[in-house]
């Protein structure tokens, strides 16, 4: 597996992530030291997994709605347990970011391909639709 700093010089302009969802569908990117996912639900509940080429720790979260959805929780998790606080924004337009990280948790290796965005939605409405943009530090 190649290095981000390998990977941003043959990509400058960014490069995708394989995502694979359950309850909607999404895309990853990574430009500079951000991995982008944005990602349009279909359900009440929705899982989002993105692979991990390269080492990296999350040091910041936020998610930006882009449709309205009352009661809508999002985490960043590693893999089941979260990194981050709830950054579920439930009204549109709205940018929430995490107010903590849990440092137990927040360290991804090459090949661990468990970066997993969750959400759901207290409602009995979809989660809202969002891009979640978390801020990494290459190890």
């Amino acid at each position: 597996m190649k290095s981000l700093y390998k990977w941003k010089e043959e990509n400058p302009t960014g490069y995708s992530l394989t995502c694979t969802g359950s309850g909607g569908a999404g895309t990853a990117k990574v430009i500079g030291n951000q991995i982008i996912v944005d990602f349009t639900n279909t359900s009440t509940t929705a899982t989002y997994t993105i692979d991990t080429p390269f080492s990296f720790q999350v040091i910041s979260a936020k998610c930006i709605a882009v449709t309205s959805a009352t009661g809508t929780v999002i985490y960043v998790d590693n893999p089941t347990t979260a990194i981050t606080d709830d950054i579920g924004p439930s009204t549109d337009k709205v940018v929430k970011t995490s107010a903590s990280i849990d440092d137990a948790q927040y360290a991804f290796n090459t090949g661990d391909d468990d970066l997993v965005i969750t959400a759901s939605s207290t409602a009995t409405a979809a989660c809202a639709d969002a891009i979640v943009i978390i801020d990494i530090l290459p190890t």
